[in-house]
């Protein structure tokens, strides 16, 4: 369970950092996964911010255990109790998300993208993301790789094609990655399936249905590039090679 820390006087200024669907108020030492509270134990919280605080670098296991037992000896052990409930409580590792890793006789490091905002007044808990992508796909073994790749692939490139024999997967490989990145694209993830479109000439009109704009009889071509040219989206087109 989140500790509760001193109250933060009204108008002061609060150290928050967001990291994919998680957002965490440093003063008032609440972690919330969209907009629902995540439940840590005080120390395992102090290692999280700790972590955070020095993203990208790797923090030294003795540094870690000063943050969380101030006052205390604790032993190795103990820290990696902590360590594995984080990790748990973040679902780190699930889809190909990875926010700690382990750096072998040094420490760990948080490796997750972070923004950090300095905010007077606490933001309103965001509403869970709407999209129209398939159900999540339950049993994923041994594609964890896979979506990561692909995830690292849409942060750098503008269009990435995944290709491969029929039935191996790539349909839910692509859905999961969808689920990954909700965060990232501020839940702007959309899924338009052409398994049935027979006519290349039909497929802006299917793609415009799936993000939601109104049916018209000439072609939507001019109404989806004009949706489309202001917003950061990801765009799923599944099974698309025919057309």
């Amino acid at each position: 369970m989140a500790a509760a820390g001193s109250s933060v006087q009204e108008g002061a200024a609060r150290e928050i950092f967001v990291f994919g669907p998680f957002r965490l108020d440093a003063e008032q030492r609440r972690i919330e996964r969209n907009g629902e509270q995540v439940q840590l134990s005080a120390r395992a919280l102090d290692i999280l911010l700790t972590l955070i605080r020095r993203a990208g670098t790797v923090v030294s296991k003795s540094d870690l255990m000063a943050s969380a037992w101030p006052d205390s000896s604790a032993d190795e052990n103990s820290l990696r109790v902590h360590i594995a409930a984080l990790r748990k409580a973040l679902g780190d590792g699930n889809a190909g998300v990875r926010y700690l890793t382990t750096v072998s006789g040094q420490g760990y490091c948080f490796v997750g993208s972070i923004s950090r905002t300095d905010q007077a007044q606490p933001e309103p808990s965001s509403p869970p993301y709407v999209h129209n992508l398939p159900a999540h796909p339950r049993q994923m073994v041994g594609r964890e790789q896979t979506i990561r790749e692909i995830s690292e692939r849409l942060r750098g490139q503008r269009f990435v094609t995944v290709v491969g024999p029929g039935g191996i997967g790539k349909t839910t490989a692509v859905i999961s990655v969808g689920y990954a990145m909700l965060a990232e694209f501020a839940g702007q993830v959309h899924f338009v399936s052409l398994g049935e479109t027979c006519d290349a000439a039909l497929v802006p009109a299917v793609a415009a249905a799936s993000l939601g704009l109104p049916a018209r009889s000439t072609d939507p071509s001019a109404g989806l590039a004009a949706l489309l040219r202001g917003r950061r989206m990801l765009l799923i087109l599944d099974c698309c090679e025919h057309v």
